[in-house]
């Protein structure tokens, strides 16, 4: 019995070891749910990751499911439909939970910013004093269609826009794109020094090869996400090629102060594209989402048409119709009443999809938010909750903003 006593004991350690061992896993225990990428996502500064949530095998309606970050905050943000967006270097958890079940993601934050680029023996050579070598590394899943730089001088920020160079892939070196820009002589492009500036964006094209008319294939339109990286040589008095605003204020929240590249001397111009503005090459399908909006009480007093309307316009589509809205006046019409503070409204789209709204059918009583937007616009997949606190140039604006 003494060796019946010790072989329960020693079978009875080895369970409670196997088990201390086990416990220290990853969601240990049953359960029905699981995240896709293993629970594990990486996701490198500015760009996004879907998680997925599964239960018993099949994917789960996002909308039904609460994501809850748990940590991290500094790194990433994970939004209502479990979109994740990298913020700065680091990790982080979040939890999904559906039916009284919850499961945890695990979340890395790498740097977006590549370190080696093509050299001068791979690239195109410039003209000195006449073009630069334009290198652009861009995200992934593109060049489907063409990619090609469009341009104007920045003295006249309201040029025709019809320089264009389209970019070819770099030969041996994946998502790199190359192509020579001639900058000499583009009218009123003079700096007081003697030196040219250029004014550049980079654009994916339609499958006909062109940009189209809003331009929705451009870069994207927050300037965060555009680098000039360190490896560029296009400098002149010490003075390098700069991606700013059109105006030049740095902020991007204007529809003509999108991000632009401006360049002030030959030599070779290396760019990191983290993201388009809309991307022809996505693989993303699109799909309605509902967008609940706040808006301020004096709403209703500010609308001087008859018809007492809130303009919705952007890119973002009706579910009925998989229509755009249009950036043309009047775009959609929400009809409001006396005293309304918020409203829901469904679109359709995919997540980078912009939209934004006015009243009076006038872009001078645009939105005014307290967010960071993307060049002045909500996106579909990031801002499925938006605050309007005022309207520009009317009297239910910020104390800053106000006209009387």
């Amino acid at each position: 019995m003494k060796t019946n006593k010790l072989l329960l004991t020693a079978t009875a350690l080895f369970a409670a070891l196997a088990f201390s061992l086990t416990g220290c896993k990853k969601d240990s225990g049953a359960s029905s749910l699981s995240l896709n990428y293993n629970g594990e996502f990486d996701v490198t500064v500015g760009n996004t990751v879907q998680a997925v949530l599964s239960s018993g095998g099949s994917a789960v309606d996002a909308s039904s499911v609460t994501w809850t970050q748990t940590n991290g905050a500094d790194y990433f943000t994970i939004d209502a439909t479990g979109l994740i967006t990298g913020v700065a270097v680091g990790s982080g958890q979040f939890t999904a939970t559906y039916n009284g079940e919850s499961k945890t993601g695990y979340v890395t934050v790498s740097s977006n910013v590549v370190t080696e680029v093509p050299d001068a023996s791979v690239l195109t050579a410039y003209e000195s004093g006449k073009t630069f070598t334009l290198v652009v590394y861009v995200p992934e899943e593109s060049g489907c269609n063409k990619i090609v730089s469009k341009a104007t001088d920045t003295k006249n920020a309201a040029g025709s826009w019809n320089e264009e160079v389209e970019l070819t892939a770099v030969e041996g070196w994946d998502r790199w794109y190359q192509g020579v820009v001639t900058y000499e002589g583009i009218s009123n492009s003079v700096l007081a020094d003697g030196t040219y500036t250029y004014n550049l964006k980079v654009c994916q094209t339609d499958a006909d090869g062109s940009v189209g008319g809003s331009w929705e294939y451009q870069w994207s339109k927050d300037n965060a996400s555009i680098h000039l990286l360190d490896q560029t040589t296009a400098v002149v008095n010490g003075k390098k090629p700069v991606v700013e605003d059109q105006d030049g204020d740095g902020t991007g929240t204007s529809v003509s102060g999108e991000p632009n590249l401006k360049v002030f001397e030959s030599g070779y111009v290396y760019v990191q594209i983290d993201s388009w503005n809309d991307n022809p090459c996505s693989t993303e399908e699109a799909k309605t989402y509902t967008i609940n909006v706040t808006i301020p009480e004096c709403t209703y007093e500010a609308i001087t048409t008859e018809e007492k309307v809130i303009n919705l316009l952007g890119e973002a589509m009706d579910p009925e119709t998989q229509e755009a809205f249009s950036w043309n006046m009047p775009g959609k019409t929400i009809a409001i009443t006396e005293g309304q503070t918020s409203f829901t409204v469904d679109v359709y789209g995919k997540s980078n999809s912009t939209f934004k709204f006015a009243i009076n059918s006038s872009w001078d009583n645009e939105m005014l938010t307290d967010d960071t937007l993307t060049g002045g616009n909500f996106t579909i997949g990031n801002n499925q909750n938006c605050t309007i606190t005022g309207w520009k140039g009317t009297t239910c604006a910020p104390a800053e903003e106000t006209t009387e």
